[in-house]
């Protein structure tokens, strides 16, 4: 969390706590997002194909050097617990690998487990998605479609 040398109000603090969630989160998806680059990037070398364009790879490289940047934010950081954040990252990217393995491009699948998910109490209300971000996810599931005269 930010240091301040000054007392923090506590609407402040509530400021700041939500921001740091949000942080967290970000830093938890850049350091997944690493440890899946790195092994696609392996995968290509041990199956010998080339990305389709140098492009492409340049893309890939940039991508996961930011990734990597945030990895090493994320572990030298003295506020964080190295373990635990561990912990935490493999527990989403396990989640992340089993909806996508489990939904693909389902959106009644994934409305499935939503609502499952829904069922446990939100632990960073920070983060947590608005009715909006739902609607837009499911849209194709609830819109009527436009009838043309």
């Amino acid at each position: 969390m930010v240091k301040h040398k000054i007392p923090v109000s506590p609407e402040r603090f509530k400021q700041l706590e939500h921001l740091e969630q949000y942080e967290n989160a970000i830093i938890t998806i850049a350091v997944i997002s690493k440890q899946l680059i790195d092994k696609m990037f392996d995968l290509h070398k041990e199956l010998n194909v080339n990305f389709n364009s140098v492009n492409e790879k340049l893309a890939w490289k940039k991508i996961k050097d930011g990734a990597s940047t945030l990895d090493y934010i994320a572990f030298s950081s003295e506020h964080c617990d190295y373990e635990k954040f561990k912990k935490g990252v493999n527990i989403v990217k396990f989640l992340i690998l089993e909806l996508i393995a489990k939904c693909n491009d389902s959106s009644m699948r994934a409305w499935q487990f939503h609502n499952l998910l829904k069922t446990f109490p939100t632990i960073y209300p920070a983060i947590a998605p608005t009715i909006e971000d739902e609607q837009q996810a499911f849209a194709n599931l609830f819109d009527t479609p436009v009838k043309q005269s």
